[in-house]
């Protein structure tokens, strides 16, 4: 308590706000697979499918990550993260010499063989450079090339550090050297390879390790682990740009438009181990759900039933069968997934995903928010403050329709007292809070018991015992 030894008015700041447990949100997806361009296997936090594209490019006829990323956003989801799988031994980033000029490719893939560079001479040194993507957008870019970025227009007053920070993956890089003593030509970049003939299982393993190490993720799912159809779609060439005038050269097409890298199909075998793997990997978080496949697109019901038996029980994964035709972009196949009600539980007491997904939820929210109760004295004042603050946070719970349940007490019930905290207990610093709730239909009460120790929070679920 602070002294003060002069008479005066003092004034002493104190937190008198009450505790309460905060609802963490669940939604938040993490995706494995294959994708055109960007970093290999460093998760990448995505917003919108517009920033997908920008850093994953669009639509590839050898995966599914991109056709499974847009339907979460067009479902109503958030945030997701991805992480791109290939070979490293193997994917290779386009490049090439312009002049003393080498510019490279923002990230490995043959994406980066269709990047167009046209140079521009005076006193035979390269001055500019005009750049054409592959979706037909240009960039002019000035000499000096390695000097860095300038500060732009900006009619939103966003910050420049914010707009920097939205260029993290660019889609090309450019270093000065030693002018070189041939004139350099037009060209596309070339050597970029995705690194795909050679893919192997632990090379989706390495991702999945990857997005265990991002706690926000919810839901985690590796689309390209059943192989698509090797089937190359029609090239297209962009349309040349409308500024193009009299006496220039137009730009080419890119070479070999229809040489296109494939993985290799994994054996059923390779595949079902990875779904274990993924399913451990979402059952070691505790707070996450993995979503997998049933076979192939040809699957028929006795394949998806035998598929399913190959898996041990779980709570936090989900196999999903038929799949169903949708609009395919490049227009070779229309197949997709749908989502099944059940997890791989066979138990009632965990077998519907809305249950499982709810519980995650609460214990997670208990977890993070109950960390505090690990330093205080362990009795009846930390008990009742406890016991307060669940209740609250159910309360809350069931007023969202979140529960079932006509009154709060057919809802939840909470229990933190001498009865679950007798000497036996608290003589070995443990804690033992006991937490009913009633999911919606057709789970039946659920306990959930919060156990606090001087090592952490331990949470336990267990079926509601009737005499």
């Amino acid at each position: 308590m602070t002294v003060y030894h002069t008479p005066g008015v003092y004034f002493e700041r104190r937190d008198i706000s009450p505790l309460t447990i905060g609802l963490p949100r669940s939604d938040i997806a993490g995706f494995a697979g294959i994708a055109m361009r960007g970093p290999l296997f460093e998760p990448v936090r995505v917003e919108s499918w517009i920033q997908f594209v920008s850093t994953f490019g669009t639509y590839i006829p050898q995966a599914y990550l991109a056709y499974s990323v847009y339907g979460f956003f067009a479902n109503g989801g958030r945030t997701c993260w991805v992480s791109r799988v290939a070979d490293k031994t193997m994917a290779r980033t386009a490049s090439r010499d312009f002049g003393g000029i080498t510019v490279v490719a923002g990230s490995p893939g043959a994406w980066g063989n269709g990047i167009f560079v046209r140079p521009f001479l005076s006193s035979n040194t390269v001055t500019a450079l005009l750049v054409r993507f592959p979706d037909g957008q240009e960039q002019f870019f000035r000499a000096p090339f390695t000097r860095p970025p300038a500060a732009r227009d900006n009619l939103l007053q966003i910050s420049q550090e914010d707009i920097d920070n939205k260029l993290a993956f660019p889609l090309l890089t450019m270093t000065e050297e030693q002018v070189s003593m041939n004139l350099p030509e037009d060209a596309f970049l070339e050597g970029g390879t995705d690194g795909l003939t050679f893919l192997t299982p632990a090379d989706f393993e390495e991702a999945f390790e990857n997005l265990g190490s991002i706690p926000e993720i919810g839901v985690v799912a590796a689309p390209d682990l059943m192989p698509k159809l090797p089937i190359s779609p029609k090239f297209k060439p962009p349309a040349l740009n409308c500024c193009c005038v009299e006496g220039v050269k137009p730009i080419p097409n890119v070479p070999n438009p229809d040489t296109t890298e494939f993985p290799p199909p994994f054996s059923d075998d390779q595949i079902q181990d990875l779904q274990i793997a993924l399913t451990a990997n979402a059952q070691e978080h505790r707070y996450r759900f993995a979503v997998l496949d049933a076979a192939g697109e040809r699957a028929v019901p006795p394949q998806a039933i035998t598929w399913r038996n190959g898996f041990p029980e779980s709570s936090f994964a989900a196999l999903y069968y038929p799949w169903i035709l949708v609009e395919d972009p490049l227009r070779l196949t229309g197949l997709v997934r749908a989502i099944p009600a059940r997890t791989l539980w066979r138990d009632l007491l965990l077998r519907y995903i809305n249950v499982r997904r709810l519980l995650s939820t609460i214990e997670k929210a208990l977890d993070q928010s109950l960390q505090w109760t690990v330093f205080e004295p362990n009795n009846p004042l930390l008990w009742r403050e406890i016991d307060r603050v669940v209740r609250s946070f159910l309360e809350d719970l069931f007023r969202k329709g979140m529960l079932d349940g006509g009154t709060s007490e057919e809802a939840y019930s909470v229990r933190c007292d001498e009865a679950t905290n007798p000497p036996s207990e608290t003589d070995l610093g443990r804690m033992i809070c006991e937490i009913g709730i009633k999911p919606p239909y057709p789970a039946e009460f659920v306990v959930v018991i919060l156990g606090i120790t001087k090592d952490g929070i331990q949470i336990r679920e267990a079926r509601e015992q009737h005499a």
